[in-house]
């Protein structure tokens, strides 16, 4: 029942987070295209006579600008298809459509779980998408070091693991792992913000399952922030640099492994609040 269940969630899903990839696809074509285009500019800047190289720079500036922005779009690109995931879970179990979802013969818990499933998939979709349309753009503008300011680049995707800047390719690994985790943790705060506010609110439901998903998701960020800062004094200090990077390293293990336990323990809560406390009528 379980494949079913997932299966009518792609079913109900894959057009509009369609739409978002497309569109992220076309930003990231069109910002390449533009990377390439700034390079001929630059190349045949420097032979032109002071006018021609005027305009040349205005041209090489724009293309520069609307690199930007597809780089941007992309990136909001990843946005909205968390918040496309997102406000599906919501509509079909917390409005007037969420009566006709609870009577289906099947448990909360696989219900929750389809929809989670489904979600995460979609978001690692997106995320390798953007990753590879960034990726794309620093290979076009920096050629053959492009590979490696994209290791960099997941490097400090996984937190303090960024510190090991003598071994690359262990923080891209981190990097990778800590995105794949922090996606279910943040999938599985919002299953649970959305279960504690459909639950509490009488009315604006969507405005306190926000506030309480940005206030637990700050107050944690808020807890590791300082844990980082005090690994990177405190081993730093009479220690050098190599211990720095080993505890800030420890805290970024904590902080996945945490995340880890964080998002089956909200998805669970989200199934026992669903089950128990939320009253639709």
């Amino acid at each position: 029942m379980l494949g079913k269940l997932i299966a009518y969630e792609f079913r109900g899903l894959w057009r509009p987070v369609l739409i978002v990839l497309l569109i992220m696809a076309v930003a990231g074509v069109a910002g390449t295209l533009s990377c390439n285009a700034i390079e001929v500019v630059s190349d045949y800047y420097g032979g032109l006579k002071v006018g021609a190289s005027d305009v040349a720079g205005d041209v090489a500036i724009a293309l520069v600008l609307f690199t930007l922005f597809s780089g941007f779009v992309v990136w909001a690109g990843v946005i909205a298809l968390f918040i496309v995931v997102v406000s599906r879970f919501y509509r079909t179990m917390f409005t007037d459509q969420g009566y006709l979802t609870l009577t289906l013969p099947v448990s909360t818990a696989a219900l929750v779980l389809a929809k989670y499933l489904v979600a995460f998939i979609l978001m690692l979709v997106g995320v390798a998408l953007a990753i590879a349309v960034y990726s794309a753009m620093l290979t076009t503008i920096m050629g053959e070091y492009g590979p490696s300011a994209t290791m960099v680049i997941l490097a400090m995707l996984g937190g303090s693991f960024g510190f090991f800047n003598d071994a690359e390719p262990v923080a891209a690994v981190a990097g990778t792992v800590n995105t794949v985790i922090s996606i279910g943790y943040q999938l599985g705060l919002a299953w649970l913000a959305l279960a504690l506010g459909a639950w509490w609110a009488k009315r604006h439901k969507v405005a306190a399952a926000v506030g309480i998903f940005l206030g637990i998701g700050w107050l944690v960020s808020l807890v590791f922030s300082i844990a980082d800062v005090i690994a990177l004094t405190t081993g730093g200090y009479g220690y050098g640099w190599g211990m720095a990077n080993l505890a800030t390293g420890a805290v970024s293990v904590v902080r996945m492994v945490s995340f880890v336990l964080a998002a089956v323990g909200c998805v669970a809560l989200a199934v026992f609040v669903v089950r128990r406390k939320v009253d639709l009528s």
